[in-house]
């Protein structure tokens, strides 16, 4: 009998697991995923100490990618080339050493280059090269008023990487685009600005990427501002007597430009969050953790790993009740959830 009940209980164990993975895979299947799961492959001979990667958009039409990577070789044997893999569409391809241009071979069926390196690369060394090619595609435009574009790329991660700098920049007199549902405009959201003036652009940095991994990029932005009625003004203004009005347009200018920076308050959620969110504002801007379950009717680890989320991004605070958690809407979760 003592036998009997110790397989039952395994058994029971076992179904209590398989049911919290198929929970955790339907909650992580309604948002992307950018920090993908390890697979299984065979160890690879070097490692990415460093790589940056700059995303040059000129236009809708012509985007240029430059990348500097050194690797090092851990293989306990000498090396005479690396694979480069690029999953996208391409052309006017050069890879070069500090010394000059390297041969390299037509990309395979998965889009693996084979690298020649121009002397053998023993143990425990490291290398650079340089990387630069076209992107042959076009960035897709969004009609309304006022258009914008839509910007998506995907990094495929073949070898283990230490650290990753990722840089977009937008075509010139470009900015991010605003949306009115509170939405980013990029994704990942943990990202740095840096305005130049008349170029806007946006670094991620990834650390620690492990191979057979994906980054996904997302960017939203505006069509350029028109130039040329820029400089009419600026050249006919006095004659015209629109100094005032050449004034005004620099203001609207940078109106506009600061508009775009408010975007740091959107947030990007996932339909149960949002649902979580908009309850606890219907409750009076309070709700017990077991009452989100039973009005839900979310496992209580599904409820709590969503409250951490919304609590982490700042739209909600908890407090400690016994044992469960008390929840209240912040000033910022009422704005996303109106």
């Amino acid at each position: 009998m003592r036998i009997r009940k110790k397989i039952l209980n395994c058994i029971v164990i076992l179904l209590i697991i398989l049911l919290v993975n198929l929970e955790n895979n339907k909650i992580s299947s309604s948002v992307i995923n950018f920090q993908s799961v390890k697979k299984s492959v065979d160890e690879k001979p070097v490692e990415i100490i460093s790589q940056h990667t700059i995303i040059d958009i000129i236009n809708e039409n012509e985007i240029i990618i430059e990348e500097d990577i050194t690797i090092r070789n851990i293989n306990n044997s000498q090396i005479s080339y690396v694979d480069y893999l690029l999953n996208q569409s391409f052309k006017n391809l050069q890879i070069q050493d500090r010394e000059g241009l390297l041969d390299f071979d037509s990309p395979d069926e998965e889009g693996l280059i084979k690298i020649s390196l121009r002397s053998d690369l023993n143990h425990n060394q490291s290398v650079f090269f340089h990387v630069s090619y076209t992107l042959d595609t076009e960035v897709p435009k969004i009609e309304g008023k006022p258009s914008y574009f839509y910007f998506h790329i995907l990094r495929y991660n073949y070898y283990f990487t230490y650290s990753h700098i990722v840089t977009i920049r937008l075509p010139r007199n470009s900015f991010i685009h605003k949306f009115d549902d509170y939405s980013y405009s990029f994704f990942p959201i943990n990202a740095t600005r840096t305005d130049t003036g008349n170029r806007f652009y946006i670094t991620w940095e990834f650390n620690n990427l492990l191979p057979e991994t994906v980054d996904q990029i997302f960017v939203w932005f505006d069509e350029p501002i028109n130039t040329k009625l820029l400089l009419f003004w600026s050249i006919f203004g006095p004659l015209l007597g629109l100094a005032l009005g050449s004034i005004s347009v620099f203001f609207l200018m940078r109106k506009r430009e600061k508009s775009r920076m408010t975007e740091i308050e959107k947030i990007f959620l996932t339909e149960n969050q949002q649902l979580i969110l908009k309850l606890i504002d219907e409750h009076g801007g309070r709700l017990h953790q077991k009452e989100i379950m039973e009005l839900t009717g979310f496992t209580k680890s599904r409820v709590s790993r969503n409250l951490n989320l919304l609590e982490e991004r700042q739209l909600i605070t908890k407090e400690r009740w016994g044992r469960e958690y008390k929840c209240f809407i912040t000033e910022t979760g009422k704005k996303v959830v109106r």
